[in-house]
């Protein structure tokens, strides 16, 4: 049939438009499929109620671990102390978690409240034997060391780097064991299920546990996912004094093998020894560098604004932290810290640590706003933020919120300790963060001079996959060169089922004075009012799906068209 003869029949053209959506359906589906399971919580309509005891009944470090592993299937989390829970709590909920991180007398409401529950019920640590019918299956001893981890179903171990204690237990009837902990003689039961009920015998979250936990909740809310393990290289603590051709080189390598990547700026170089400030403005041929990264594949990270604080280089500082005093920056760097002691009455001190606040909260504010609108009049856009060494306080965080949907990195999870900081092994949008998306960094980084670095973090790479969705996520200095950053890139590439983050295509909306930056489906746009970048700019990146997207669509449209307008042409001709 020729191309004449064809298009001269209305059943072909209807047919033609009909066949071209198909196939842009069938192309689109897994990106979008990929694209929902890994950004979107899973289970958007599941409600959970966190009910814990800790030492000193505030919620601490394994709580906030717990409150990210959770964030991953939904947003709507409720975390209450076992002295405060109320019966209203529990109206709507559809999951319920208790966490036991001490040994306490539960109060007879609560006790009441738990015994009487019908959802998914968690409960992890000490006190199970409260908690009534739901848990009068295990029949908890004591606590006893371990140094393997293993799923029940896999013949595949973890061990742990240093002895861990668990709590023993055994079970008065019967119930599933998903996986265990093992000593040299003996395995024990770690995580079990009976119908809707688990129990959890572990308290300290860090490291494999939190992983086999995370494993654990996939089989709690009966997810049939998809074995995806997003992935992530970022090139970290880029400032105007980078190398350009360095950085020109890892560009076109990275291009050249299709990886999407992220780029971690750092807006102003500072040295307070010669009181050197560079800005992006002052090295054109870096920003020249970096434009190239952020129009062939990568994509801009804010990673502070100087990270550096008081006398440190940019780059080896804490910015959000102030190392010193082991305090959030709530004050000039001179300045000295005061205790209640040094106060007559307590609205005295109330007064000075509400200013401290203000302090911490206009230093952040400052920060971002700035690095924001730098990066912006440089045509560098921004998409998600990461605080230098990943320190600073849970309202320091909040601050972000404002201005960034997106995190990339880890997470500290104290206001008195810098030290004390986590990840997910998944993505996740943690209610502490203000539901930001978290994209978590899991497999760490390559040191200069370690050269079993690579090999560690391809441990860290399995470890992670033993959930299905988990992310091999690390990063890289660009000062390292080329050839250790290929040897990352390969051993990665060798892992089955990975699926490069490409953030440009993650929903994500930065905000400052004069500034808006969006991504997703549409690429990214950017509105701004700044003198250098006063009108809309929005870009793509290209590749073959997106070219053949484009391609399959434009046709599908003419089609449409061709049929609208031969539909329109024989009801002239029938009038005639």
């Amino acid at each position: 049939m020729s191309l004449k003869n064809f298009f001269s029949n209305n059943n072909n053209l209807l047919i033609f438009p009909i066949l071209m959506s198909c196939i842009l359906i069938f192309v689109m589906s897994p990106v979008t499929s990929h694209a929902k399971q890994m950004f979107s919580p899973e289970k958007p309509h599941t409600h959970i109620l966190v009910v814990y005891s800790t030492e000193d009944g505030q919620v601490n470090s394994n709580v906030r671990r717990l409150e990210m592993l959770l964030g991953h299937f939904t947003t709507h989390i409720v975390i209450k102390s076992a002295k405060e829970v109320n019966k209203e709590d529990f109206s709507d909920i559809t999951a319920l978690f208790y966490y036991g991180g001490v040994e306490a007398n539960l109060s007879q409401h609560f006790r009441h409240l738990s015994d009487t529950f019908k959802g998914k019920y968690v409960a992890m640590g000490a006190n199970v034997e409260q908690l009534g019918t739901p848990f009068s299956f295990v029949n908890v001893k004591s606590q006893t060391s371990i140094k393997q981890l293993m799923i029940s179903t896999k013949s595949e171990r973890v061990t742990l780097p240093n002895t861990n204690q668990i709590y023993e237990f055994t079970m008065n009837q019967p119930a599933e064991v998903l996986e265990k902990g093992l000593n040299k003689t003996k395995s024990y039961p770690l995580f079990v299920q009976r119908q809707s009920h688990f129990y959890f015998g572990r308290v300290d979250l860090y490291g494999p546990f939190s992983v086999f936990l995370g494993k654990g909740l996939h089989h709690v809310f009966k997810d049939k996912i998809m074995e995806i393990h997003p992935a992530y290289i970022r090139l970290e603590d880029v400032d105007p004094m980078e190398n350009p051709e360095r950085l020109m080189k890892i560009a076109k390598f990275l291009k050249q093998k299709h990886i999407p990547y992220m780029v971690a700026v750092i807006p102003v170089y500072k040295n307070p020894k010669t009181h050197e400030s560079v800005h992006y403005s002052d090295k054109p041929k870096v920003v020249k560098a970096l434009r190239y990264m952020q129009k062939n594949g990568g994509s801009i990270v804010m990673h502070g604004y100087t990270h550096q604080f008081r006398k440190g280089v940019t780059g080896e500082g804490f910015e959000f932290w102030d190392v010193n005093n082991n305090t959030p920056i709530v004050g000039p760097p001179d300045q000295k810290h005061k205790t209640k002691d040094d106060f007559t009455n307590k609205s005295s001190y109330k007064a000075y640590k509400a200013k401290q606040r203000q302090f911490e909260k206009d230093y952040i504010t400052k920060k971002l706003t700035k690095g924001i609108q730098e990066l912006t009049s440089n045509q560098l856009y921004p998409l998600a933020f990461e605080a230098p060494h990943y320190t600073m306080s849970l309202e320091g965080y909040k601050i972000v919120s404002n201005y960034f949907s997106t995190y990339v990195g880890q997470i500290q999870l104290s206001n008195k300790n810098w030290k004390i900081s986590g990840t997910s092994p998944y993505i996740t949008r943690p209610s502490f963060l203000n539901n930001m998306l978290l994209l978590p960094e899991t497999i760490g980084y390559v040191p200069e001079n370690d050269k079993n670095a690579i090999p560690k973090m391809m441990k860290k790479a399995n470890q992670n996959m033993i959930v299905k969705d988990g992310v091999v996520a690390g990063f890289y200095h660009p000062y390292l060169g080329l050839d250790r950053l290929k040897k990352l890139v390969n051993n990665m590439e060798e892992i089955p089922n990975l699926h490069w983050i490409n953030l440009k295509k993650v929903d994500n909306s930065v905000k400052a004075p004069e500034v808006s930056i969006t991504s997703g489906s549409q690429g990214v746009i950017v509105q701004s009012n700044l003198k250098s970048v006063n009108h809309i700019v929005k870009f793509t990146v290209s590749n073959i799906r997106e070219i053949l997207l484009w391609i399959l669509s434009s046709t599908a449209m003419i089609g449409v068209v061709l049929v609208i307008v031969c539909t329109l042409f024989q009801k002239k001709r029938r009038v005639n």
